[in-house]
């Protein structure tokens, strides 16, 4: 072929890539949904769904082929829910079904009622609707494609807080009082001793907590006598709940059984005094799809001063803090990471430590660090060592592989230590060395080679630089070198045209495109008929 019609043939592909419309987004849709929804009830949200031709999107449950469409929410906890096989299509998708392969679809326009059940306190609730989805053609697919729609809905009607669900169905309260006791009383002071069941999957709350009810004690006595003089102590440490969304809630939490020791006092005890005394405790029963109303149980305690217990064990009380449980050392600290952060290779996380919380040389197992994001995942136990006149907590992590190069690192955590728990933020940016880029490049260049487009072409092209280097100066190898940079900056800067003009996704569709596809076909007829002169 003449090198004039060569040089026309790249023009024309060129000028196809820049002025062919690409579908970048070949589907779309638009949500809508009601104003308000009683909670506990289902909310129906209907999803109109655009597909240009000659695209279509897969149905909602997968066969032999393709990705189904799926739709889910987020943004607001456990407070949302689809049941599976809810989503309601207005129409039932077409069968595709030959030796090709076996799947539903639609194409064209669609339209979804997707129920969503909405659990929870009454007030303005924010989430986001999603769908996920592949956009196909008959030559081949787009990857894999979400749509997001932020929705806002007002929740009316009374419905139980702290967890964020409808109440469990439950006859019998999960928790009860399983053992109580009550201590000798000296000097007008005695201890309590109550140990709760709670029942599982059930939890109550800590005794001091903002955001949640807490779990309280609180002594009653027929004149006014007896009342708490220090802090409630648990049997162990509550555990801690961290929030990961806007949404969530940060509270502390027991499960099983749990003993609280509550410290008492009688005013102006007097030996040989009785007094029936009841002890109130107060507890939200919870768990993951929400909670059910407090309860408060009475607990009799029948108190004797014995001889030499008596006086006034109210002295020195002035404000006595029913819900004081001892406060854990929470500081929010700035983490950094301790080399590159390469997608699938593990580095190094360090957290600066407040005073208190550990000492130089201890080790803190890695399930003690709780990582509120699936960017990175903790790989082993970490170590606290002395830098400086502080300490930091190392531990090893691994940036997940399906990271690209150049995203951003956002993220906190909390680690659990005996004395308290430490909050600490995390950011940096996902570094993919060049240098693997360069190798992985030239390892699938050179399995290029034996493929049967090029293999071919191999002796060709070297017969035909060693019949050049017979009657040219030149030598062969710099000949080489310049027809390899040749190629190398040809497809380079096609390369570089086609994603600047098209985007990503729009030089798939140009691919794919029945015009380009065509116009190759021809281009390739054209080169056949050249060769017979």
């Amino acid at each position: 072929m003449r090198p004039r019609s060569l040089l026309s043939s790249l023009f024309l592909i060129l000028f196809l890539a820049l002025y062919l419309p690409a579908q970048e987004d070949p589907v779309a849709f638009k949500v809508t949904a009601p104003a308000q929804v009683t909670s506990g009830e289902t909310l129906l949200v209907k999803v109109e769904v655009s597909i240009d031709p000659p695209y279509h999107i897969y149905g909602l449950e997968g066969l032999e082929t393709g990705v189904p469409t799926e739709f889910s929410v987020g943004g607001a906890g456990q407070r949302l829910s689809i049941a599976d096989g809810a989503v309601k299509p207005a129409r039932a998708a077409d069968l595709h079904d030959d030796e090709a392969g076996k799947y539903t679809y639609w194409e064209g326009a669609i339209s979804f009622e997707v129920p969503v059940k909405v659990t929870g306190p009454a007030g303005l609730l924010t989430f986001t609707l999603a769908m996920d989805f592949m956009a196909c053609t008959d030559m081949g697919c787009l990857p894999p494609g979400q749509l997001e729609e932020a929705l806002k809905v007002e929740v009316v009607g009374d419905s139980p807080v702290g967890g964020g669900g409808a109440a469990p169905a439950k006859s019998d309260y999960p928790v009860r009082v399983q053992s109580s006791s009550a201590g000798a009383v000296t000097k007008g002071r005695f201890d309590a001793v109550v140990t709760l069941q709670i029942d599982d999957p059930y939890h109550i709350y800590g005794l001091d907590e903002e955001e949640v009810p807490s779990t309280t004690f609180q002594a009653q006595e027929e004149y006014g006598r007896v009342g708490l003089t220090g802090a409630v102590s648990p049997s162990r440490p509550a555990q801690t709940h961290q929030a990961v969304l806007e949404v969530d809630q940060t509270y502390r939490f027991w499960e099983g059984d749990v003993t609280f020791t509550v410290p008492l006092g009688i005013e102006d005890a007097e030996a040989g005094q009785t007094l029936d005394v009841v002890l109130l405790v107060t507890v939200m029963a919870c768990e993951a799809t929400g909670c059910l109303d407090e309860k408060t149980f009475e607990v009799p305690l029948e108190i004797t001063v014995p001889a030499g217990g008596a006086g006034n064990g109210m002295e020195g009380v002035e404000d006595p803090d029913e819900n004081d449980e001892p406060e854990a050392v929470t500081v929010v600290m700035t983490a950094a990471f301790l080399g590159d952060t390469e997608p699938g290779r593990e580095v190094t996380v360090e957290v600066p430590l407040p005073e208190g919380v550990s000492s130089d040389g201890a080790t803190v197992k890695m399930d003690a660090v709780l990582i509120g994001s699936d960017q990175i995942e903790v790989t082993g136990d970490g170590v606290v060592k002395a830098v400086g006149d502080g300490l930091v907590l190392r531990f090893p992590a691994e940036v997940k592989d399906t990271l690209l190069d150049k995203a951003e690192l956002d993220l906190t955590g909390t680690i659990a230590f005996e004395s308290g728990s430490v909050d600490f933020a995390l950011s940096g940016v996902v570094n993919q060395p060049i240098t693997a880029f360069i190798l992985l490049a030239m390892g699938a260049a050179l399995l290029a080679l034996l493929t049967p487009c090029v293999f071919p072409m191999i002796p060709i092209t070297i017969s035909f630089f060693t019949k050049q280097a017979e009657s040219s100066p030149v030598n062969p190898m710099v000949m080489g070198f310049i027809y390899c940079a040749g190629i190398i900056i040809s497809f380079v800067a096609i390369g570089v045209i086609f994603t600047a003009a098209l985007g990503p996704t729009g030089a798939v569709s140009f691919a794919q495109s029945p015009i380009t596809l065509g116009t190759i076909a021809v281009l390739f007829i054209v080169f056949a008929l050249s060769l017979f002169g």
